[in-house]
């Protein structure tokens, strides 16, 4: 197997061309970066720090809007992920998980969700990691503060 700037040399050689959509058309190649993990992460962060319930009707377009937040390039095909199907349906996946994790309950009529105690100790705990997943975690905390402070929760 060659190393990465071995498949990077053969691939300048080779004159390898990649077509990028700078319209948003590729939404459905972008669904593709949305793993569970990701989703879970991303709800658990908007669910603690949300003063004001969080909806399960709300639920695809919060996640989105703090993954697009974080990672610039999604905000390209913001207005495609609010339609995802595939990022609704992973979205409800997370959800689920994290109601087996019991770090989050849903509660109601309207479906509230709301952080246990045990997800908002993972949070803060997670939040001072200094590895990787301390920095995601971070940086999404970050993005969901800027989100709140420019009201742009919508694509």
């Amino acid at each position: 197997m060659k190393s990465y700037e071995e498949f990077v040399e053969a691939a300048s050689t080779a004159q390898v061309q990649f077509r990028v959509d700078v319209d948003g058309q590729a939404a459905p190649a972008v669904d593709a970066l949305f793993h569970l993990p990701i989703l879970a992460l991303s709800l658990l962060v908007v669910v603690s720090a949300k003063a004001r319930a969080v909806h399960t009707a709300e639920l695809s377009s919060w996640t989105g809007a703090l993954l697009s937040q974080h990672f610039g390039g999604l905000r390209v095909a913001a207005r495609k992920l609010e339609w995802s199907v595939t990022l609704r349906a992973r979205c409800a996946d997370a959800l689920v998980f994290l109601e087996e994790a019991e770090f989050v309950d849903v509660v109601g009529e309207r479906r509230r969700i709301e952080a246990t105690q045990k997800g908002k100790d993972f949070i803060q705990k997670a939040k001072r990691d200094t590895g990787e997943v301390g920095i995601l975690i971070r940086a999404l905390i970050h993005a969901e503060i800027r989100i709140r402070i420019t009201g742009r929760m919508l694509f």
